[in-house]
């Protein structure tokens, strides 16, 4: 594997040594609860790494397909990602722990699972088409196994490739590579039932009632083994997840009648248990069901301004972590002076309340202008002091 033995910065520049001393203060800050501004941070998982593939032409159909290159992009942009000053990151030295690193087949997980068609193309992540499977398909579906069915034997294969090739093995920039994750999940049961029935499924809630409490359980229930098999033996007992990536789509009624029940008993006893809530759609008008229900202790991937985040704010109180983005349409096509404009009229008082609140870049998409996300940290830095 042919990687970096260096930074290409040096840490004791001035320009440098400037931007770390201001970013290691308003991390310190923040994570002593006196925030001094509102942070924006870059998302540390295995995924994040659109920029770096434009820097060097990454072709995605090779990234998916072979397991030491996918690594190595992993390393490389977490090495990049500390060499570009638009973040409060530490530049110029390693993660204080460990590189995030994984097997990387997302969002194509379960879909992949039950032999959904696999889309592999070149300057994007793997996409999936919906099987349209009839009711009665549904019902008779056999589930696959949570140990090697449809491409979960192909992550598993991955994952102890790179496990015994790289784990502990590996020493990258000063840190070992000491724990490759296996990549296991889904994006929700609901996303799931459209990947397999799809938007049928919602012309079944008022059709046949019984087969869509039927067929969503079938699919939370498969969800909730696979989960629990592949998770850290610390997190096996962990609350079951609300997100779920399909359900922007339905109504208030309707998430309360089919979706709703199905996390309360998954969750019976648990509901007082903080959980996290990623949700990147547009599923706003769904919040207050969700936190009359749960407690919530971080909302994550809120896109302004598709969602209105200052009534959310609300909604959920100053307690709750918002970590919110601007949306990509803006980041990536619009001008710097779009980016600056998202990020004063995003950052009212009321949002950010007493300080619970994080910017992120999302994925930083291949296309992102890095001009543009220069301008949205210095925008952050001059409009999110509190």
């Amino acid at each position: 594997m042919n990687l970096s033995t260096a930074f290409s910065i040096d840490p004791e520049a001035p320009e440098i040594r400037r931007h770390n001393a201001q970013a290691r203060a308003a991390l310190d800050a923040f994570n002593a609860d006196r925030p001094t501004r509102v942070l924006f941070k870059c998302s540390e998982w295995v995924g994040q790494h659109g920029f770096y593939a434009d820097e060097i032409g990454l072709d995605y159909r090779e990234y998916y397909t072979q397991p030491d290159l996918m690594l190595q992009v992993q390393l490389e942009a977490a090495r990049r990602r500390r060499e570009l000053p638009v973040h409060d990151l530490i530049l110029g030295v390693p993660p204080t722990e460990s590189w995030f690193t994984g097997v990387d087949l997302w969002p194509a997980v379960a879909p992949g699972a039950f032999d959904c068609e696999l889309m592999y193309r070149k300057e994007t992540v793997i996409a999936n088409r919906s099987r349209h499977l009839s009711r009665e398909e549904c019902d008779a579906l056999v589930m696959p196994g949570i140990e090697d069915g449809g491409i979960i034997g192909t992550i598993r294969q991955f994952h102890e490739y790179l496990v015994g090739k790289y784990e502990n093995k590996l020493c990258y920039l000063g840190r070992m590579v000491d724990h490759i994750q296996n990549g296991m999940g889904t994006s929700g049961f609901f996303s799931l039932a459209l990947d397999l029935r799809g938007e049928e499924i919602m012309a079944d809630m008022y059709e046949d009632e019984a087969f869509v409490h039927r067929f969503l359980r079938k699919l939370a229930d498969w969800s909730d083994a696979l989960t629990r098999r592949w998770a850290a033996p610390e997190h096996r007992d962990d609350p079951f997840p609300l997100t779920d990536h399909g359900i922007d789509m339905l109504s208030p009624a309707m998430y309360e009648k089919f979706i709703l029940p199905i996390l309360l008993a998954k969750n019976r006893g648990q509901l007082q248990v903080p959980q996290f809530f990623h949700h990147c759609g547009r599923g706003q008008h769904l919040f207050p069901i969700i936190h009359r229900h749960f407690k919530l202790h971080t909302l994550h991937a809120l896109t302004f301004p598709l969602l209105d985040i200052g009534r959310i704010r609300e909604e959920v109180g100053d307690e709750v972590h918002i970590i919110a983005l601007i949306s990509d349409g803006i980041v990536n096509l619009g001008t710097p002076d779009d980016v600056r404009y998202a990020v004063k009229t995003m950052l009212t008082k009321k949002l950010k309340g007493r300080g619970r609140l994080t910017l992120v870049t999302g994925d930083m998409l291949p296309g992102t202008k890095m001009e543009n996300l220069h301008v949205l940290y210095e925008a952050v830095k001059e409009f999110g002091g509190y």
